[in-house]
């Protein structure tokens, strides 16, 4: 074979032989005749391998797969900070896919407070830890809080993360819920499926994969195979075992100016496009909710809690009529599953002022109303929890 590089001409070769030794010898020049050399180098070196190089190849290969086996695990991986895995402290399905593991491995005896939704609902918890102590004083045990609510996150990714609880635990799931969430037609909801952004596997998530005409593969039990797209693009976080863990943003929105008039023109039209997707694809995406909620159920003593996130009275008005139609057929789901369904924004007190956008909050004391109207709503199923088990999340036809 060949030393030239792909792409030489070999009447520019200027040979490997000092000057008086048969060849014309390097050509003038010193820097590029030595780059030169040096990459010809290092071809040679890819295309004619050593034996000991290959042995060491073929030793290191499997080496490495057994060094991934053991430490790209959920435990192992639920034992990191959640910023570990993150790229930059806006990577939440890093943190998310984290805080999920470490849900899963968790050796605390319940109950948990899961609380899932889109980033609305994130900027409804001012601090997770603190809503767990006030819901644990109250409700006269402990508790653990895990939120798991990100910008865009689906019905069927947060069903995947909420669905990380042990089994057998108790817990009380929170579900945040708009028209948009609830939009989508059967081919985006199969790319949803197709193109997953955390990295965790779930039951309740294959049985909807099936449910929409998709054939799942089986987990090979090896997490960092099986979760393989989702590692290979954070390869670059492992210089944060060096650096430290990334600091996560949480609240995006938190000081920033409200929307202008040229922002509602902006944004009007397809307000209402999303709010028509409802009308059309609600009746599928409820039947799924309804699914996932049952599927959640069916090996946990759950207790469900929905709400509406909360939303701009500008944004209320321009979408009016789905919205009365999501709020009742929503309302007459939480009605089979013997759940509360409530307005986030009625319980909290929030004003156009409290709002950034149509949907996100800007002010510290708007988040801290809303982590309060939820403590409100989540105590009282806690202690339903407590008093035995909840019939509402019993699968279909029980």
């Amino acid at each position: 074979m060949s030393d030239r590089l792909p792409g030489d001409d070999p009447a520019d070769d200027p040979g490997d032989s000092p000057p008086g030794a048969g060849g014309p010898g390097p050509r003038p020049g010193g820097l590029s005749g030595f780059v030169r050399s040096a990459a010809r180098a290092y071809w040679r070196g890819l295309t004619r391998p050593s034996a000991a190089a290959l042995i060491g190849i073929a030793l290191m290969l499997p080496a490495a797969f057994a060094l991934s086996a053991l430490l790209l695990t959920p435990r192992g991986l639920a034992s990191l900070d959640p910023g570990s895995l993150m790229v930059d402290g806006r990577d939440e399905d890093a943190y998310l896919t984290l805080r999920a593991l470490q849900l899963r491995c968790s050796d605390f005896p319940g109950p948990f407070v899961l609380i899932g939704g889109t980033s609305s609902l994130r900027e409804c918890v001012l601090d997770a830890d603190a809503m767990a102590r006030q819901v644990g004083k109250r409700a006269g045990r402990p508790v653990r809080v895990f939120e798991l609510c990100g910008g865009g996150v689906n019905l069927w990714e947060a069903a995947a993360l909420l669905d990380q609880c042990p089994a057998g635990r108790p817990a009380v799931v929170v579900l945040g819920l708009s028209p948009a969430m609830l939009s989508h037609d059967r081919d985006r909801v199969r790319r949803f499926m197709t193109r997953r952004r955390t990295g965790v596997d779930s039951p309740v998530f294959r049985d909807q994969m099936r449910a929409f005409g998709l054939s799942p593969a089986d987990p090979t039990g090896l997490y960092f195979f099986d979760q393989r797209r989702f590692l290979t693009p954070r390869a670059v976080s492992l210089k944060n075992l060096l650096l430290g863990p990334r600091q996560p943003v949480r609240h995006y929105f938190l000081g920033r100016g409200p929307w202008t008039d040229l922002d509602w023109d902006r944004h009007a039209d397809r307000m209402r496009q999303t709010a028509d997707g409802f009308d059309a694809n609600g009746g599928q995406n409820l039947d799924a909710l309804e699914r996932i909620l049952r599927g959640l159920g069916r090996d946990r003593r759950l207790r469900i809690v929905l709400v509406e996130m909360p939303m701009h009275p500008r944004m209320q008005a321009t979408i009016a009529g789905p919205l009365e139609r999501f709020r009742g057929r929503v309302g007459q789901l939480a009605d089979r599953l013997g759940a509360p369904f409530v307005r986030l924004d009625e319980r909290a007190g929030t004003a156009p002022g409290d709002f950034a956008d149509y949907t996100h909050l800007r002010h510290r004391e708007a988040m801290a109303r809303c982590q309060a109207a939820l403590v409100d709503l989540v105590v009282p199923a806690v202690r339903e929890l407590e008093a035995g088990p909840a019939a509402q999340t019993r699968p279909a036809g029980d």
